[in-house]
């Protein structure tokens, strides 16, 4: 991808767009376009819409879509990431009494990463 693209018409295979899945709570992630068509962009096995975003044959509010990777979406889709990532490293480790220090500095750095907490580098 020569820079960030603008709207889903300039998407080809190899792109990165931003998949967003309106449940809750609201999920966005960076994904690499497989395939891309004159009328639908081709993710995996998802088929989606190319004029909109919307996944093919879903229907309702809360449908799954595709954005185009602007410099805003593509900066909340990272941090939503990381988000997750530490979600699921607590999760994981929630059974156990104590922490290790490099488990402690991993969920730390995914968090700074997110932006969540100041760098204390000084």
């Amino acid at each position: 991808m020569a820079g960030l693209l603008m709207t889903l018409n300039d998407v080809q295979a190899g792109d990165e767009v931003v998949l967003r899945d309106t449940g809750y709570p609201i999920r966005r992630e960076l994904v690499t376009v497989d395939r891309a068509t004159k009328a639908q962009i081709i993710i995996g096995s998802q088929r989606f819409n190319r004029d909109g975003g919307y996944l093919r044959g879903s229907t309702g509010y809360n449908r799954t879509r595709i954005e185009a990777a602007t410099e805003e979406n593509r900066q909340a889709a990272v941090i939503g990431m990381k988000k997750r990532e530490v979600e699921h490293v607590l999760h994981r480790l929630s059974r156990r009494e104590k922490l290790s220090e490099a488990v402690m500095d991993k969920i730390l750095e995914a968090w700074k990463l997110a932006g969540e907490v100041p760098d204390d580098s000084d």
